[in-house]
């Protein structure tokens, strides 16, 4: 099955827009986007960002993973968007059982997730400085939507520890000491 790549400009199923893109990384004139690339939410009124759900290709552009049609806006949506491709040249193809596990059907056409809501996430954040340097052994506060805290201290390439949550959260994550977040 074909998963096409996102470009900035396009939408979710519920009209969000993405508005980020790479512009050194371009498909007919448009500039691709990734992974937590920010999206204008017109149903919760929120900017979200786009979320990985499903199988993916390593597929970097300066540094950030390519996004895909199929994958999710995490705003404050209940359930999150479906991101939808506006193209249909350029694509990552998976075999039938790397879609099968990601809960999508086996068919060559563009099909939506049998599950399209994600009922967790594990995720681990990069951090870095306005140079693209990591932050090596900074002290970190992770805030998730529903009250809780994780607290850590990033590694050697600037990533936090992945944390897991049921279902989708708003994340705010503060540096150094907090004595209350």
């Amino acid at each position: 099955m074909r998963r096409y790549l996102l470009r900035l400009g396009d939408k979710s199923t519920v009209g969000g827009v993405v508005i980020e893109g790479m512009e050194r990384s371009t498909h007919l004139g448009r500039p691709l986007t990734y992974i937590d690339a920010k999206v204008l939410c017109p149903v919760c009124n929120t900017t979200g960002v786009i979320g990985w759900k499903g199988p993916h290709r390593s597929a970097t552009m300066m540094g950030r993973q390519q996004a895909l049609e199929g994958d999710v806006c995490i705003c404050m949506c209940d359930p999150p968007p479906i991101m939808l491709a506006s193209q249909d040249t350029a694509w990552h193809e998976f075999a039938a059982h790397e879609m099968e596990g990601a809960g999508y059907g086996t068919g060559t056409a563009r099909e939506t997730p049998k599950n399209s809501v994600p009922t967790t996430y594990d995720e681990l954040f990069e951090l870095s400085d306005g140079k693209g340097q990591p932050l090596r052994e900074v002290y970190y506060t992770v805030r998730l939507s529903n009250g809780e805290l994780i607290h850590g201290v990033t590694d050697s390439q600037g990533r936090t520890m992945r944390h897991t949550t049921e279902g989708a959260h708003t994340t705010r994550i503060y540096l150094g000491h907090k004595a209350e977040v």
